[in-house]
C-alpha cells in the first residue's frame, strides 16, 4: 500500500462519494468534477489501496469487499477531519499554509505582487506561490488542486468554479517616446496606418479585443507581431514605431518610456477576477485569501 504521506485527502472523500453513488456520473456531479477527472482519481484510489474497489456490472459499479471494508472507517476519518477543520480557529498570523496562484504577467505586476507583499504583514508565516497562467488547463488545474486560486479575466473562466470580481480595467493606446506621431492626434486613420503589437493569451493569436471592436466598423488594423508576454510587447513597442493597446493601470507604469493616448475608438475594458472551485469553499484560507485580495483592490486600485 502507498505511503500515507504522499495520499491526497481529496482522493479519499471521492472514494467517499463513489460508495455512496456506485455511479462515476452521478459523482462527478456532486463532487462539481468532470466524468473524466473522476475515473482518474478512481484509477489514483485503486494504485493506493493496491485494489479495483469497483467492477463494472449491467447495474453500474459494484465496490468490492475491500472497497466495503472501507465506508464505514471513510465515513468517520471524513467527519472527524470536518469537525477538526470547524473547531479549529484559523489566525493568518500564525497559519502556516503555502498557497498556489496563478496568473499573467501584467496581473502579477500591477496587482498580485504588490498584494501579497502587503498580505504578508498580517500571514508572516504564509507561503505564495505565483505560477503562470496556463489558459488552456486552468479548471482541471483547480480541480485537481494544482492551483489554488486564479487570478484571470471571466473569458478564460468556467460555469463550473466561483468567482469574485476583484477591479475593472481599461486600455489605453501606447507608442515609444519620440514617436514620429507623439504630437499629433491619434485619429482612427493614423491609428489603422500603423504596425500593431498584440498580446495572445493562447499563442500566436493575431486578432484581440480591438480587432473586434474594428470589425464592427468594418475596418482592419496590421498587426504585425503576437507575443505572449506583456513586457516583450513593451519592449518591441518602446524600441520600433509600433503602437498597442495596454491594460491603463500596467501602461502608467512605464509612462517615462511610453507615449500614453485615448484610443481612436471605444474598445471595451475588462474584468479582473479570482476564480476557485467550489470544493474549497468551506476552506477558512482560502476564504480569507479571496477576502482579503478582495480587500486590497478596493482600497489601492484605484479607477482602471
Amino acid at each position: 500500500m502507498a505511503d500515507i504521506r504522499n495520499l491526497d485527502l481529496n482522493l479519499l472523500y471521492v472514494l467517499h462519494v463513489l460508495l455512496q453513488e456506485s455511479n462515476v456520473s452521478k459523482a462527478a456531479l456532486r463532487l462539481h468534477l468532470t466524468q473524466p477527472t473522476v475515473s482518474g482519481m478512481l484509477a489514483r484510489l485503486r494504485t493506493v489501496f493496491e485494489d479495483p474497489l469497483f467492477v463494472r456490472t449491467s447495474h453500474g459499479l459494484h465496490p468490492t469487499s475491500q472497497a466495503l471494508s472501507l465506508k464505514e472507517p471513510l465515513s468517520r476519518i471524513l467527519g472527524d477531519i470536518d469537525m477538526l477543520i470547524q473547531t479549529a480557529p484559523f489566525d493568518p498570523a500564525t497559519n502556516t499554509a503555502t498557497f498556489a496562484l496563478s496568473t499573467n504577467d501584467y496581473m502579477q505586476y500591477v496587482f498580485l505582487a504588490p498584494a501579497i507583499n502587503a498580505l504578508q504583514n498580517a500571514a508572516p508565516n504564509m507561503r505564495f506561490a505565483i505560477l503562470p497562467a496556463e489558459i488552456s488547463s486552468l479548471y482541471e488545474k483547480l480541480v485537481q488542486g494544482d492551483i489554488d486560486l486564479a487570478v484571470t479575466i471571466p473569458e478564460f473562466s468556467s460555469t463550473k468554479l466561483r468567482e469574485q470580481v476583484v477591479y475593472s480595467e481599461s486600455y489605453v493606446a501606447v507608442f515609444r517616446k519620440g514617436h514620429p506621431l507623439a504630437n499629433k492626434p491619434l485619429t482612427l486613420k493614423r491609428f489603422l496606418e500603423m504596425e500593431h503589437v498584440i498580446v495572445s493569451p493562447t499563442g500566436g493569436q493575431f486578432i484581440g479585443p480591438t480587432d473586434i471592436a474594428l470589425a464592427e466598423l468594418d475596418k482592419r488594423r496590421k498587426v504585425t507581431v503576437s507575443v505572449s508576454s506583456f513586457f516583450a510587447l513593451i519592449e518591441l513597442v518602446t524600441l520600433g514605431d509600433y503602437t498597442a493597446l495596454l491594460p491603463l493601470r500596467l501602461a502608467r507604469k512605464f509612462q517615462d518610456r511610453l507615449h500614453l493616448i485615448r484610443p481612436p475608438l471605444d474598445v471595451p475594458g475588462f474584468d479582473v477576477i479570482l476564480a476557485w472551485h467550489p470544493r474549497t469553499d468551506s476552506d477558512p484560507v482560502r476564504r480569507w485569501l479571496v477576502d482579503s485580495l478582495t480587500a486590497f483592490a478596493r482600497e489601492n486600485m484605484g479607477t482602471g
